[in-house]
């Protein structure tokens, strides 16, 4: 074995340079799998090497991913690379995870599982499904030339993902104002982002809401909200996934008007004149 195939195989990270090769070449494909948010799954990360084909010495490959979604990933050596004494290295990075299968040996390696590769996702992805893309992949011949390979990535399916909720904005209270010791009655509140499961809050407290549409919810506002002069604030609340609490919105309580006087009796009722 020459020293130039040393440098190839034995060197973690090392880009190979690529040769043309005619006919067929390995391949490397990435499994799937499924969990739910914040679980973990086992994927295989399969090499092919059709008959015929020259079997490499060594492989180098990159798995790609959306970071936001995966929190985090590694990958341990398959049965084809302990069988022919390899060693796996893997290097992390925002997004990625650069691996590279070497050995100080000409031993070449077999169709079969060359990674297992576990990936932890994030409790809340940006999506219904997380896709693993595998790049970048390489293999080294026992010669030490190398040639990119195709290869193939997996999805992990997030299961009960759920789209998260938007948040809540508020545009119009109807009516939007009463008069201080008046009877309850019914707050339609106009806006967008509203979700079954919204709720209007009067002055920092839950009112009993009906969702009308993901335009106008109503609150059941009693007639001791509205006893005293002034202005209430107005929200709304949506749970998660996503959601929030809109902007205030106010609500003015008029002070009553004071009444008509009326007269039922006058004491004395009448008087001498002088």
């Amino acid at each position: 074995m020459t020293c130039r195939h040393n440098r190839i195989l034995a060197a973690p990270f090392l880009l190979l340079i690529s040769t043309p090769l005619f006919g067929q070449t390995s391949s490397l494909a990435l499994s799937s799998g499924s969990t739910g948010p914040g679980g973990t799954v086992s994927l295989n990360l399969n090499l092919t090497v059709p008959n015929g084909t020259v079997q490499p010495a060594g492989l180098q490959w990159t798995l790609s991913y959306a970071a936001g979604d995966v929190a985090s990933i590694s990958a341990a050596a398959g049965t084809v690379l302990t069988a022919t004494g390899k060693t796996l290295m893997c290097n992390p990075a925002n997004g990625s995870l650069i691996c590279l299968a070497f050995g100080m040996n000409s031993t070449t390696i077999s169709g079969g599982i060359a990674a297992q590769v576990t990936v932890t996702l994030a409790a809340a992805t940006s999506g219904p499904s997380v896709p693993i893309s595998v790049v970048n992949a390489v293999e080294a011949f026992a010669d030490g030339t190398g040639a990119a390979i195709p290869a193939t990535g997996g999805t992990i399916t997030v299961q009960g993902w759920q789209a998260p909720n938007p948040v809540p904005s508020i545009t119009s209270l109807s009516p939007s104002w009463a008069t201080a010791g008046a009877g309850a009655f019914a707050l339609t509140v106009n806006g967008s982002g509203f979700v079954n499961g919204s709720v209007v809050n009067w002055n920092g407290t839950n009112r009993t809401t009906t969702y009308v549409s993901g335009t106008q919810v109503t609150a059941a506002i009693s007639a001791s909200d509205i006893g005293t002069a002034g202005t209430a604030q107005v929200t709304v609340s949506t749970p998660a996934p996503g959601g929030g609490t809109s902007g205030n919105s106010g609500f003015t309580i008029n002070a009553a008007a004071n009444p008509a006087p009326t007269i039922t009796t006058l004491s004395p009722s009448s008087a001498t004149a002088g």
